[in-house]
């Protein structure tokens, strides 16, 4: 007695589950069958379905996968693109930088790099241009790049400084040895010398005088006015222009108006302010006073 389940084969030569009771009361046994197709029926569908739903799912997996390597790719690639600008010598390079991670902070800074690097080429342009009033603003303390394109900077403003009153010397020097040539005695060469002096140097009145046999004589002038009984020379030592030859060495004299020397010329006649008097001299030997 009981139930028992068999699998076996039926009539149809087809598998089949059947189970099977006796009844006492009648003395019969029963006996019931089902195919193993009929009967394993749902469990096949729900495997089929299992597997569909695991390949759906490592599917998803994959284009999860494939979009989120994506995202961390294409910000690369574009630094990577940028880069290549960048050391292609496009110095405008620059890469988009919206997004809040990792990869955002490198963009920022790259382009912060871009920047400082335009910024120099910049100042390189300028500088090719001889424009020297460029600098390169400093980021930061660490900043030793800037620094040195900047000290680079201020250097050549300095040659640049130095060549130009180097040029400007060699002008004038070569503008008064012209105009000593066109002189044609002592006295002319003493005009011409102390005209030139007084045209660069902004004077209104000058005066040269030449050591002779013991004295200083009055050999050329501008615009001088001599009053009378004014000295024509001087001894060494003897006032101003006699000290300034002894001693060797220029004298400066400021708000002299009440010394009774005047700049005179056809539109004005006026008192002096300040005098200057300058030695000059040949190798070591002293030649006169201006």
């Amino acid at each position: 007695s009981g139930l028992s389940l068999l699998d076996t084969e039926a009539y149809r030569d087809q598998e089949v589950l059947a189970a099977w009771r006796y009844l006492p009361r009648t003395q019969w046994a029963m006996v019931v069958k089902i195919d193993t197709r009929e009967a394993f029926a749902p469990i096949r569908t729900l495997g089929r379905w299992g597997l569909g739903v695991g390949i759906l799912a490592v599917l998803a997996v994959i284009l999860l996968a494939l979009l989120v390597a994506r995202g961390f790719s294409r910000p690369i690639s574009r630094l990577a693109h940028g880069t290549a600008q960048l050391a292609a010598g496009d110095l405008a390079a620059r890469v988009k930088d919206d997004s809040h991670d990792e990869i955002g902070d490198l963009a920022k800074s790259f382009n912060k790099m871009a920047a400082s690097l335009q910024e120099m080429g910049t100042v390189a342009q300028e500088i090719a241009a001889g424009n020297l009033d460029h600098e390169v603003a400093e980021r930061g303390e660490d900043d030793a790049l800037a620094r040195s394109v900047n000290q680079m900077v201020t250097r050549l403003r300095e040659l640049t400084e130095l060549n130009r009153h180097q040029l400007e010397h060699a002008t004038r020097l070569s503008d008064f040895k012209d105009a000593l040539r066109r002189g044609s005695g002592v006295e002319d060469v003493a005009d011409q010398a102390v005209r030139f002096l007084c045209d660069r140097s902004g004077a209104n009145v000058g005066t040269v005088y030449i050591r002779g046999k013991g004295l200083l004589n009055l050999v050329g002038s501008h615009a001088y006015a001599r009053r009378e009984g004014a000295p024509t020379h001087f001894e060494f030592g003897e006032g101003l222009v006699g000290q300034a030859f002894k001693e060797d060495r220029e004298i400066l004299l400021t708000d002299v108006a009440g010394s009774g020397l005047r700049v005179v010329s056809g539109l004005v006649d006026a008192p002096t302010a300040t005098v200057l008097l300058l030695p000059f001299r040949f190798e070591s030997l002293t030649l006169g006073v201006v």
